[in-house]
């Protein structure tokens, strides 16, 4: 049995869209935002209770309830800690737990989407520890199919690895 997934793609100017290849129809998402000009979608991920998470350049996290079209922005804010750490989010996947791994332009945010109010846990470039990200700057993330609890982190350096209980 063939199993048929909807894809989604994300635009230079903000829209998301999503085909139904059984019925071959489109449904588009404009995200809004206080930018002049684009906000180029860099990631989509699906998480595992349908929620639609969009990494942005510029423009931050959104998120997507498919249920009620309601659409959700994080954005960097220096007045809160547990804030985003960049507004440039380049590729965004979920993890075994649940949980929202957001790769930025400033290190590594984690977001458990059942405590969103809590904010995101950050993970930095440290020197001083070889198990570190290699570099703030996180161009991808990839689940390894081989291990469920592996992430493979491509940053401005190189590809480092990150193992749950690590992050």
């Amino acid at each position: 049995m063939r199993i048929v997934k909807d894809i989604w793609i994300g635009t230079k100017k903000g829209t998301i869209d999503k085909y139904d290849p059984l019925t071959s129809k489109f449904i588009s998402w404009k995200l809004e935002s206080e930018l002049t000009g684009e906000i180029s979608v860099k990631s989509i991920c699906e998480d595992k209770e349908g929620s639609i998470w969009i990494g942005t350049y510029k423009g931050g996290l959104y998120k997507l309830d498919q249920t009620t079209g309601k659409i959700k922005n994080w954005k960097a804010d220096p007045a809160f800690e547990r804030s985003l750490s960049s507004n440039y989010n380049l590729s965004v996947i979920d993890d075994v737990n649940g949980n929202i791994i957001i790769g930025t332009y400033s290190g590594l945010n984690i977001l458990n989407p059942l405590k969103e109010d809590q904010g995101f846990r950050k993970i930095y470039f440290d020197p001083n520890n070889e198990n570190s990200l290699s570099n703030n700057i996180i161009w991808a993330l990839s689940k390894s199919s081989i291990d469920s609890n592996l992430i493979y982190i491509g940053t401005s350096n190189h590809i480092s690895t990150q193992v749950y209980g690590v992050i």
